[in-house]
């Protein structure tokens, strides 16, 4: 992230952090148009527009299986912010997310994960903006518009820290929050809509469909979501790599990563809140999903 850490990671592993420096120069520099690029930094500096939720209560919409049992009526007309496929639920179209939020794509995942998303919100009909993840990955978003163009509904981006560091005590910093800078990697989505949502400015952020109960599903080769995965997407292959000692140090960066954001938050008045039903993620209140009103 900072200068301290890449010379760290540096000192580490010399030849691994320069072809990542040298890979995003070349994509940035290189693969892409200059007006791609200009628009990509225009719309990151132009995510002020989207500091008008001053107050509110804002509902982050997961994919996890308990979504599916959602109680819809009490979430219409409230500012929701979905995440990833959550497009094929159901109850989509009645809950119309005003955001909608995808991570930036890496590998296994190429052009087709890019296309299944963005033809399934193609299909929204209501006022939105969908923000794209960028980090300087081979199938990143800016290379999948290179080639295919840019969809026709309203988007933005946010930029991830160009090395990929994941360090939990970055969010206790302001600059981690503000969407139109750099801000920290993660490897679940939910963190950024999360930053969002505080950045929007809310006050109150509750949380739907967190499951969050991987250690339930260890070994199966996959993650549980509402959808069937040929609807979404199938994390078989990738999680096919990640050996058992490598997925306690995800999900332990994972939940320090939590803790440090609601530190940060509690000091600011904003609550998050966690309204899912059998969530795991015991980190944030628990909340009853009846008592959305």
């Amino acid at each position: 992230m900072g200068f301290r850490t890449i010379l760290k990671s540096y000192q580490k592993n010399p030849l691994k952090v320069w072809k990542r420096l040298r890979s995003d120069k070349c994509e940035l520099r290189k693969n892409l148009s200059p007006s791609l690029i200009e628009d990509f930094r225009g719309r990151v500096a132009a995510n002020a527009q989207y500091r008008v939720h001053q107050g509110e209560t804002v509902y982050i919409l997961c994919t996890g299986p308990s979504i599916r049992d959602i109680e819809v009526e009490p979430l219409v007309g409230k500012t929701l912010i979905s995440v990833s496929h959550f497009a094929q639920h159901p109850a989509c179209g009645r809950l119309r997310p005003r955001y909608h939020f995808l991570a930036a794509n890496h590998s296994p995942f190429g052009a087709d994960h890019y296309e299944r998303y963005i033809r399934s919100l193609a299909e929204w009909n209501w006022n939105f903006t969908c923000f794209f993840g960028y980090a300087p990955y081979a199938h990143s978003i800016l290379n999948y518009f290179a080639s295919h163009g840019t969809p026709a509904f309203d988007y933005s981006y946010y930029r991830t820290d160009l090395n990929h560091f994941r360090i939990p005590a970055s969010y206790l910093l302001p600059r981690a929050w503000d969407f139109t800078k750099t801000i920290p990697p993660s490897n679940t989505v939910l963190v950024q809509a999360i930053q969002f949502a505080v950045f929007a400015g809310a006050s109150r952020i509750v949380l739907l469909g967190c499951d969050h109960d991987y250690l339930h599903h260890f070994g199966s080769g996959g993650i549980p979501h509402f959808y069937e995965a040929d609807k979404g997407h199938d994390d078989t292959e990738h999680l096919k790599g990640i050996n058992t000692e490598r997925w306690f140090q995800i999900l332990a960066n994972r939940w320090e990563t939590y803790r440090r954001m609601r530190e940060y938050c509690d000091a600011r008045g904003v609550r998050i809140l966690n309204a899912t039903t059998g969530s795991k993620l015991d980190v944030f209140p628990m909340m009853n999903p009846r008592d959305i009103a």
